[in-house]
């Protein structure tokens, strides 16, 4: 029996060390981290027609705090998966509330009105997908259900706003998931500023 143990002990060291030698030198198991907002694809330079930033020109703006209907996740903490590491890549980031901060802060940066009160044009916002696939490689996804109200409450525009990044390096890598998921944040409110309609839907048959 004794010997059955030690056996059973030698095995379980045996795959620990295969399973910590597998994993690339200097990379973690990644759990409860914060997100940083570290785009590289800077908001002042990225290509947003001036005819859609202009739709909310001389407009105050309200980003209200967004909720999450995000689907098939056991863990809604859950933000990424790596071949590399048996456990989720997880955040203790509040997701919803790091989306709105952020969508409120590149509207403010490409020179719109952002205000808390006494908007003129309200946006809500639902995450739908937040999460980076590593596999050769980051792929970085956002996508929010966003509502455009005006200021009575009447409805102008409701649809997904989407964004998606990639990038390349080393696995389990905290900086390459901030940079991708930052990344997509830019391109996915670039994506609402390209589709959204601020008439009301009467006015837009």
């Amino acid at each position: 029996m004794r010997n059955q143990i030690k056996r059973i002990f030698y095995i379980s060291l045996i795959w620990v060390a295969a399973f910590i030698n597998a994993v690339p030198a200097g990379n973690d198991i990644l759990s409860n981290i914060k997100i940083k907002w570290r785009p590289t694809k800077l908001v002042v330079s990225t290509e947003y027609d001036t005819t859609n930033v202009s739709k909310f020109m001389g407009k105050a703006i309200s980003v209200m705090e967004f909720g999450d209907i995000r689907l098939g996740l056991a863990n809604k903490q859950n933000i990424g998966t790596s071949p590399y590491s048996p456990f989720p890549i997880t955040t203790a980031e509040d997701v919803p509330h790091w989306c709105s901060a952020r969508f409120s802060q590149i509207l403010a940066t490409k020179g719109l009105s952002v205000v808390k009160n006494n908007a003129a044009i309200q946006i809500e916002g639902e995450v739908k997908k937040f999460f980076v696939t590593e596999q050769g490689g980051y792929t970085a996804e956002i996508e929010i259900m966003c509502t455009v109200k005006d200021s009575i409450g009447t409805t102008l525009w409701r649809d997904l706003a989407r964004g998606k990044s990639e990038d390349k390096g080393k696995s389990l890598d905290k900086k390459l998931y901030f940079r991708t998921l930052s990344n997509a944040m830019v391109l996915a409110v670039k994506d609402f500023l390209i589709n959204v309609k601020l008439e009301r839907p009467e006015m837009q048959e």
